[in-house]
């Protein structure tokens, strides 16, 4: 509900480099390209519905097909030219954090939200609005959360994200857990 909320948010003429950021943002949400990745992206990269790239990060090499989503924004930007020849608008990551904090607030993600860290070993918790929290990481996680949700195979998912085992994917099956335990208390309305 909430990728749907920033998904269809209309944003004003003074708002387009928000709404770049959002296409961005989206983008990563259905690809699961990291910042770093998708900053660099170039045209060469994409062919035939498939995004074939070496990670930043883990220096693996990926092999990402696309779905109507993704291809879509790819689309919408087919026609404009950016520095070394990338894909999309990417901004800093600074700015582009920044920038979907406000998204957040323009389309009403203020739902309280805990944080729980730990210092050494000592526990604190902090409850923040949902905006607050939103960054370009967010889009991996709802990717990877959204493809389990799906019932899309782990193996399937580490593939496209470069996740080398299961023990890195085990904090996103724990936030499906969580959505699962929440999602069962919606029968005690009946």
């Amino acid at each position: 509900d909430e990728l749907q909320k920033i998904r269809e948010y209309t944003f004003s003429e003074e708002q387009k480099a928000l709404e770049q950021v959002r296409d961005v943002f989206i983008f990563q949400c259905f690809t699961g390209l990291r910042y770093s990745d998708v900053e660099k992206l170039k045209r060469s990269d994409v062919k035939n519905g498939i995004i074939k790239v070496v990670t930043q990060k883990t220096v693996d090499g990926l092999r990402i097909e696309l779905n109507k989503h993704s291809e879509a924004i790819i689309a919408k930007y087919s026609a404009f030219k950016f520095q070394k020849d990338t894909v999309l608008p990417v901004i800093s990551n600074q700015k582009m954090n920044a920038h979907l904090k406000t998204i957040g607030q323009l389309v009403g993600l203020d739902e309280p939200t805990r944080v729980v860290f730990f210092k050494g070993n000592q526990r604190y918790e902090e409850v923040y609005p949902k905006w607050c929290l939103l960054t370009t990481h967010v889009a991996r996680r709802t990717f990877v959360v959204t493809a389990l949700q799906l019932g899309i195979p782990v193996e399937v998912i580490m593939r496209w994200t470069g996740h080398s085992n299961f023990e890195a994917m085990k904090p996103y099956a724990k936030i499906v857990d969580e959505l699962k335990e929440k999602s069962m208390s919606k029968f005690d309305t009946l």
